[in-house]
């Protein structure tokens, strides 16, 4: 299991940098919105499906989550 840990480079605290056993570990972005465009940039605009829907742990909308464009 990966573990976190406070560097400088995570004071503002928008960043967490992360340890992991099993491989490299990284920094990881805190911010909501970089989650999004990230998610976005990878399933493009389009909708989860009843079944990915299900499956998330929060409700989303049963449109596209992600802006046109």
């Amino acid at each position: 299991m990966a573990r976190a840990s406070r560097s400088p480079a995570a004071e503002d605290a928008s960043t967490v940098i992360y340890a992991d056993p099993s491989g490299p570990g990284g920094v990881l972005s805190l911010d909501p919105g970089a989650w999004q465009r990230d998610l976005c940039g990878t399933i493009g605009n389009r909708t989860f499906t009843a079944e990915e829907r299900r499956s998330l742990p929060v409700r989303v909308p049963a449109q596209p989550v992600c802006p046109a464009g």
